[in-house]
């Protein structure tokens, strides 16, 4: 008799101890006997259910209570959880009145008898819908982002998946997420050819040195047109020896075009330069020089290399060029600099007098971030050709206004 009392306490204070436990827990718990009839809720649950207590509930199973099959899913994991002997792991929409759901996690775990043999189940449950509202504004915003959210994966053996990609490969690559997400090789074949070698290499150095990854490469898939992407991704070292990389692929193929556009524009601009039979000579919007022509070079006798990112005043410290600096002033501060004739003295030489234009130069919201200027040829007896200067891409003319005006009296040289 004794032992059967003292069996009797170690279950009240066991039963004791698990309502104590449970009453206290922050998650829903309910109890099931081995037909799936409730057994006990805890108060958590109960204030989730909006009910009284529990007594009305307790010796139903979940179809009864609700018979409009919303927890049909438990009972169904908790038939497999006694039938396996194994925990049973489910996620939950549960209404939550005016239109709203909540999200609960749920885990169902067989209940044993102190001889090991199955008794029940009980069903462990966590309100996760803030977890799961952040996760959606999260993915919103990523599937809100010009290019492809990512993480990629480096497994010990060297193998390279991305575990996660957002959902912009699909518009960029032609592949779901799925595709990629236990091997790269999908993606990494739709890289230009000239490309592999180079993301292979930059991937390798990133993590020998685990340092951040950064290349711009391009995209090839067949019929469409070729797009450029900056991927950019930093590397953590896992515990399991693995490498992970958390990036972002942006796609810059506008830029990339508008790059390649100016470039053309440039060449072009290079080329009439260095035809021109004309001086011409460029300065930034600080008067520093930035370019000069090759004519031009071989009248001054000194290399773009001697001038470059000099001024003006520097380069001639007597201030012969003073008032043509001065007019490159006004050119900036007034917007426009109508034709002015400039007295110079080359040398030591005779004066010889220019028609200069200055024009300043605007960005592409029209703020003045430049003017142009001339650089006078040397020649005095000789008809002076129109001289044009860029500084900052403006352009300024300079004819010789003396041999103009002795043209216009009849004169002759």
């Amino acid at each position: 008799m004794t032992e059967t009392n003292q069996m009797q306490d170690a279950i009240r204070q066991s039963e004791q101890a698990f309502r104590s436990l449970a009453e206290n827990s922050p998650d829903f718990i309910i109890r099931y006997d081995l037909e799936d009839r409730i057994r006990y809720l805890n108060a958590n649950l109960i204030r989730m259910l909006g009910i009284g207590g529990a007594e009305e509930f307790l010796g139903q199973r979940p179809r009864e209570a609700w018979p409009d099959g919303r927890y049909a899913p438990i009972e169904a994991a908790s038939a497999r959880a006694r039938a396996s002997g194994e925990p049973q792991r489910l996620e939950l929409l549960v209404p939550a009145g005016a239109g709203k759901v909540e999200y609960h996690h749920l885990l169902v775990v067989p209940e044993r008898d102190a001889a090991g043999t199955i008794v029940g189940t009980l069903m462990f449950g966590r309100d996760i819908t803030e977890v799961r509202e952040t996760e959606q504004r999260l993915r919103h915003f990523i599937d809100s982002i010009p290019g492809i959210a990512f993480t990629f994966r480096r497994d010990a053996d060297g193998k390279f998946s991305f575990p996660y990609v957002s959902h912009a490969i699909r518009e960029i690559y032609g592949l779901e997420p799925e595709d990629v997400r236990t091997d790269f090789s999908a993606l990494h074949d739709l890289a230009h050819p000239d490309d592999r070698p180079v993301i292979e290499a930059t991937i390798a150095e990133s993590a020998r040195t685990m340092t951040p990854y950064r290349l711009e490469s391009r995209v090839c898939r067949p019929g469409m047109p070729e797009r450029w992407l900056d991927t950019r991704a930093v590397p953590e070292r896992q515990p399991d020896g693995s490498l992970l990389w958390y990036g972002l692929m942006l796609d810059v193929t506008d830029r990339k075009r508008a790059e390649e556009t100016l470039r053309k524009r440039e060449r072009e601009l290079h080329h009439l330069a260095e035809n021109s039979p004309d001086n011409i000579i460029s300065y930034d919007d600080e008067g520093r020089v930035r370019y000069l022509n090759s004519k031009l070079e071989r009248e001054l006798g000194k290399t773009l290399a001697e001038l470059e990112g000099r001024k003006i005043g520097e380069l001639f410290p007597d201030g012969r060029f003073a008032e043509i600096e001065t007019t490159m002033l006004r050119a900036i501060r007034q917007g426009e600099v109508g034709p002015v004739v400039l007295p110079v003295a080359i040398d030591g030489q005779d004066i010889r007098h220019h028609q200069i234009r200055a024009i300043p130069e605007r960005d592409e919201t029209g703020r003045i971030i430049g003017a142009l200027r001339p650089r006078l040829s040397p020649h005095l007896r000789q008809p002076g050709p129109p001289l044009f200067l860029r500084a900052g891409g403006g352009q300024v003319a300079g004819h010789d206004a003396d041999r103009v005006s002795r043209r216009r009296m009849g004169a002759t040289l």
